[in-house]
């Protein structure tokens, strides 16, 4: 449904038959990826009645418009690749894993221009295409720095690391998961890594990887409330 304000005038509904039986079968698997191909679709649509997106969680997202452009990245699910969903008016076309140079993400771009091959289940392999693609490396890195310097301003280092945003918890994951990834093949972190206090010291103290660099680096595996060590100690 589409529908407009609160007198929720129905624009356009789609209804499907299932058949006798296929309903059963089909319902629960047409809903969900109903749901899955949703990101970019307008506001005002509704599966079931509800926005399909609604979803209780703070999500760390950016989203931006630039020419004919509609992108939003998020935190990746798995750190170790990046997922980009191609749509076009609003829907999901195909979706493609790709490896942007330092931390991955979640990505969806829809351009109404873009070509589609012959059965619609994907982009044509243009200039349009390698544009979103392009796009999409440079809100990744974006979206990197802007979530640092926000991260940093909401845990200033040498402060409490609790509490704090909604989508503090997922930043953390993600600044730890892309280290620990970027370190294990040798990579140099990019530059955010090393000033964002995304660790925590053994007084629950935010801590950044270069502050512990400046000592001999420490970590101990128990915490300890009233500690106030010489040098860095971080907690594991």
């Amino acid at each position: 449904h589409h529908g407009h304000d609160d007198r929720r005038d129905v624009g356009t509904t789609v209804h499907v038959r299932w058949g006798a039986l296929g309903w059963l079968k089909n319902l629960g698997p047409a809903k969900d990826a109903a749901r899955r191909a949703w990101e970019m679709t307008p506001p005002g649509f509704t599966v079931d009645g509800a926005p399909p997106s609604a979803k209780s969680v703070v999500r760390l997202v950016r989203r931006q418009e630039a020419g004919g452009l509609r992108l939003r990245v998020q935190a990746p699910e798995d750190p170790g690749e990046t997922r980009v969903t191609f749509c076009a008016f609003g829907v999901a076309v195909e979706t493609i894993k790709t490896l942007l140079p330092g931390a991955q993400v979640s990505a969806w771009v829809n351009d109404d221009a873009f070509t589609l091959t012959a059965s619609q289940s994907a982009v044509v392999e243009d200039v349009r295409r390698q544009k979103a693609l392009d796009a999409v490396g440079a809100a990744a890195a974006g979206f990197l720095a802007e979530t640092a310097r926000s991260f940093a301003s909401a845990f200033p280092e040498g402060r409490a690391a609790s509490g704090g945003p909604d989508w503090a918890a997922e930043a953390r994951d993600w600044f730890r998961a892309t280290a620990l990834r970027e370190a294990a093949q040798g990579h140099p972190l990019p530059e955010p890594f090393w000033e964002t206090p995304f660790l925590v010291d053994v007084a629950g103290r935010a801590l950044s990887l270069a502050s512990l660099r400046r000592g001999i680096p420490s970590y101990s595996t128990v915490r300890g409330a009233g500690a106030r060590p010489q040098q860095a100690v971080a907690y594991c």
